[in-house]
């Protein structure tokens, strides 16, 4: 079910629920894949070029746009770009997508985005399970809107662990004590640090879930037709989905679908959700 993590498979299933529900899924930022859609993607910024605004859903300064491989994975491949002409090797397939200028920061102004684990047990019922504990991943250098001087900087605009424990300024979380201040902070600890800027915690956990579910049902299609390949033996004769993923926790757990939802908090506290992993 590997292709279920790709990104452009995910933009894929969240652009086709919100062409029917545009007011459920405005979490996601406008997104163009290519090269099927770089045509698209250049009418966009010479719209925005010619009208003098800026680009639509988001806080988007200067109409900055991140660029991201389909299958790539631990910050590799991606980069910040303003204009069409500065995609790298367009002919092959990307993801790009509207940056987010303005994210919520805590007090050592470091970017940040929260990892949430969520379980898909039973597809029919749909029954998903939202792990209480995560983990917040934290930039080493800290942010600034980006500009032609420093949009390159990935240790302040991408939080992937394997890039930024490259970075000398990278605190390893070796007790309680240390995670505090650390690169990788649990999510509990970080709900704390927001509650105590004036966050609303069970509020934003509220919000967090919502775009799981509403995530998980736009990529319910899918889910069901891959399950339906590669455990047919399982459902046949019925070719129905009645039954649990995985019937326990204990037993048949390559049945079960395990989702890293990662989620960037911007200035006035809305979530905008990225991608997922398997």
């Amino acid at each position: 079910m590997s292709d279920l993590s790709k990104k452009i498979s995910l933009t894929r299933a969240i652009t086709s629920m919100r062409r029917l529900f545009p007011d459920e899924y405005v979490f996601y930022p406008s997104s163009w894949f290519i090269p099927a859609q770089l045509d698209a993607f250049i009418k966009h910024c010479n719209k925005c070029a010619k009208s003098g605004e800026h680009s639509t859903s988001f806080q988007n300064s200067n109409n900055w746009y991140i660029v991201k491989p389909d299958d790539g994975a631990q910050g590799t491949g991606i980069y910040l770009i303003q204009k069409p002409e500065e995609i790298r090797k367009p002919e092959t397939c990307q993801l790009i997508q509207e940056y987010i200028a303005d994210p919520y920061l805590l007090n050592d102004n470091l970017k940040f985005d929260l990892r949430i684990y969520a379980i898909i047990k039973s597809i029919n019922p749909l029954s998903i399970y939202v792990a209480r504990e995560g983990m917040a991943r934290f930039c080493t250098e800290q942010y600034a809107t980006p500009t032609s001087s420093n949009f390159d900087n990935l240790y302040a605009h991408l939080t992937n662990y394997s890039l930024n424990k490259e970075n000398n300024a990278y605190i390893h979380s070796l007790s309680l004590i240390d995670q505090i201040k650390g690169s990788k902070r649990l999510l509990s600890t970080v709900f704390h640090q927001m509650e105590a800027r004036g966050v609303k915690k069970q509020q934003l956990w509220h919000d967090i879930k919502i775009i799981i579910v509403k995530t998980v049902i736009a990529m319910l299609p899918e889910i069901i037709l891959n399950y339906e390949h590669y455990f047919y033996d399982t459902i046949a004769p019925s070719l129905t989905i009645e039954h649990d993923i995985c019937n326990t926790f204990d037993d048949d757990k390559e049945n079960m679908e395990l989702l890293r939802v990662r989620s960037i908090v911007d200035e006035v506290n809305n979530n905008h959700y990225n991608k997922d992993n398997h």
